[in-house]
């Protein structure tokens, strides 16, 4: 932070990205299941979202099991939360299964949370990997 309100940044204060995250190892991905894909019977006709989907496809599915976990617990935290109140309403109830109930209420939350938070950052991840393959595949032609 201080090194570019100090002085200008250079090329040289960039860090390099992964290598799996690179333009070059995305393009080549997108030659190899194009290739694939023209080789087959419907030449020239695949679709474009085809292919992105191929390419990304381990992680898209990964994204979208992260969704349905997040989704999962959003759906049992009413669930929960009735039964805390229906342990507010029982004066016979020992106290430890009210302070399990909100335990769970909010290791069940903080779930959601974090699964929500990775959730989004591999999409955006994801995206970006989407839009490099496609900006470089524009240019290159």
């Amino acid at each position: 932070m201080w090194g570019g309100f100090r002085r200008p940044l250079k090329q040289e204060d960039l860090y390099d990205l992964p290598q799996k995250h690179s333009a070059s190892v995305l393009a080549s991905e997108l030659k190899n299941v194009t290739k694939g894909c023209e080789s087959k019977k419907n030449k020239g006709k695949t679709s474009l979202i085809w292919i992105l989907f191929r390419i990304f496809r381990k992680e898209l599915m990964f994204t979208g099991l992260l969704y349905l976990c997040c989704q999962t617990i959003s759906f049992f935290a009413p669930e929960i939360l009735s039964w805390l109140i229906e342990f507010t309403g029982n004066p016979n109830e020992p106290i430890w299964r009210g302070l399990f109930y909100a335990f769970l209420l909010f290791a069940a939350q903080e779930c959601h949370t974090l699964f929500r938070n990775f959730y989004f950052y591999n999409i955006m991840l994801t995206t970006i990997r989407c839009r490099s393959v496609l900006m470089q595949n524009i240019y290159r032609k």
